[in-house]
């Protein structure tokens, strides 16, 4: 797509729990620096209910050669820029003053015949700056294969790209395909964004990096340019561009893209006004935030089947998934009230999630979760740790890398499955109790420990030696793997607990313990991170 960077492609979806901020369609929270909104072929000036004011485009023309303005012979039915059009068969260019930073582009076409121009024979690419957006594009082709029966025979298309130099104006070019073929474009928009909203800010900390699909982490530069392919809202209906925060982007309704059962939510009475600690308010409108999607309220039911978006894409290309995310169900009020997981292409991306853990347990506090770019076309994901869920480091999701730290952590999952006599994960279990790790790091905070203990052990565990067994397993479960204790350390610390508690167990017991202890052990040998002595 570009000649000086990475083709990478945009989708926003909208999982779960989603939000907006509070404004009218008159007061923005972003004020772009730049806002062209051009009806191609046209000398007069159009506003549209979608909240857009366009002007003509004489002015901005730089190379026109024998260009020519037109109306379309047959009238299109959508509102917008489609009444006529900019077409020749020689290469034109439009050329627009910026300033320096990501831009919004947006090409809007209505693919028809127009006079002295045949609608097959539109076949042509588009160049903006250095990028190639659109190669030997057939207009006619793409919107007869569009399936959208309210857009019929008209094409966006909609990209994020980066102007780096100041002064510098941003020329957008047509070229012709062949001798026989022309180029036309109805409409043109550029609006400016903040920085960061798509763009890598290199300061910031890693974790906060867009995740590969497989754990490690990844930079959208500057020399990027992105395409738009979806950007959807869980609601019954879109949220058109007058509703944005002030970029006129539309946020589409899903529904369409569902594949699974679930039950649609919104609006929360608006009870709750939303904190946009975590994200910039002008990340998506306050009313995206307030519409959710979920499985419904039957646990037992919602453990039958997952809940499922399907979106076409083209294979060969790069994409990267943002997920927005906020907690407003009065009914969900601490961490581990509503867990689960994401999976894209068939690959795990979040293990346990937890919206309240994201948000600094607070409801109302939208957050973002950036996932890509995943190439469709292959497995490029190499995951050299093949591991049950429940046993590995969370910390190898974000950045695909296992430590002796994450040791520790599997280690301490398997002495409280001993201690619990029960698995890591069962799906079947109340919300509480489905994740061990979970279960029994609020009975720990709760002082109520003794909860997770199988019933079979129960009286033989000193209260002193359980409480100092809870405070070795915790501190080998922190997220952060650096504040988890080293092996050498653990083990130091838990022999006086683990060797009362074998004390007092029976001779079954004990060797079912070591058994388990053992074997991690010797899997842990066997891939030479740690020894006996």
């Amino acid at each position: 797509m570009d000649t000086t960077g990475t083709r990478i492609v945009l989708g926003t979806i909208l999982l779960f729990l989603l939000c907006l901020p509070y404004f009218s369609t008159t007061e923005f929270i972003y004020r772009p620096v730049e806002l062209f909104s051009i009806n191609c072929g046209s000398s007069g000036n159009l506003s549209t209910l979608d909240g857009r004011n366009w002007t003509g485009d004489m002015k901005f023309l730089s190379e026109s050669h024998d260009s020519v303005a037109a109306t379309a012979i047959t009238p299109s039915t959508q509102q917008g820029p489609y009444t006529s059009a900019r077409l020749s068969r020689s290469q034109f260019t439009y050329s627009f003053p910026v300033t320096t930073g990501p831009k919004f582009l947006r090409l809007f076409f209505y693919s028809t015949s127009y006079q002295n121009f045949d609608r097959p024979k539109a076949y042509f690419s588009v160049k903006a700056g250095s990028y190639t957006l659109l190669k030997n594009f057939n207009a006619s082709l793409n919107a007869d294969a569009d399936d959208d029966p309210g857009h019929r025979d008209t094409l966006f298309r909609e990209y994020c790209i980066n102007v780096l130099e100041d002064g510098e104006r941003l020329n957008i070019t047509f070229i012709p395909s062949t001798t026989d073929s022309y180029a036309f474009i109805n409409g043109i928009e550029i609006v400016s964004m903040p920085p960061y909203l798509y763009y890598t800010n290199s300061n910031i900390d890693s974790d906060e990096l867009p995740q590969l699909v497989g754990g490690a982490t990844y930079l959208i530069k500057s020399n990027s340019a992105l395409e738009t392919k979806y950007r959807l809202r869980g609601g019954e209906a879109d949220i058109p561009p007058s509703g944005d925060t002030g970029m006129l982007r539309t946020w589409e309704a899903d529904g369409k893209y569902v594949t699974s059962q679930s039950v649609l939510s919104s609006d929360f009475q608006n009870r709750t006004k939303l904190s946009f600690t975590k994200t910039p308010n002008y990340t998506a409108p306050d009313k995206l935030y307030r519409s959710l999607r979920d499985m419904g309220r039957n646990a037992s039911t919602n453990m039958g089947f997952n809940l499922t978006w399907r979106m076409p894409v083209d294979s060969g290309f790069f994409y990267l998934l943002r997920l927005h995310f906020c907690q407003l169900n009065p009914l969900v009020n601490q961490t581990g009230d509503l867990i689960f997981y994401i999976f894209i292409q068939d690959q795990l991306v979040e293990d346990m999630a937890d919206v309240l853990s994201w948000s600094n347990k607070q409801r109302g506090v939208p957050v973002v979760r950036e996932i890509g770019p995943t190439g469709i076309s292959t497995t490029h994901v190499n995951t050299d740790v093949k591991g049950s869920i429940g046993y590995l480091d969370p910390e190898y999701y974000k950045r695909h890398r296992l430590t002796e730290k994450s040791d520790v952590y599997s280690f301490a999952v398997v002495l409280l499955e001993v201690l619990s006599g029960r698995e890591p994960l069962l799906r079947w279990e109340d919300k509480q109790r489905m994740s061990l790790v979970n279960w029994a790091k609020r009975c720990y905070e709760k002082g109520t420990l003794r909860e997770i203990v199988d019933p079979e052990l129960k009286g033989q565990i000193a209260p002193q030696c359980l409480r100092k067994f809870g405070e070795v397993l915790l501190s080998c479960l922190l997220e952060d793997g650096n504040q988890r204790p080293s092996m050498h350390d653990d083990t130091g610390r838990g022999d006086s607990a683990t060797n009362h508690w074998l004390k007092k167990s029976t001779k079954g017991q004990r060797l079912a313990t070591l058994l388990l202890v053992l074997t991690f052990l010797g899997l842990q040998i066997g891939r030479g991170v740690i020894g006996l002595s």
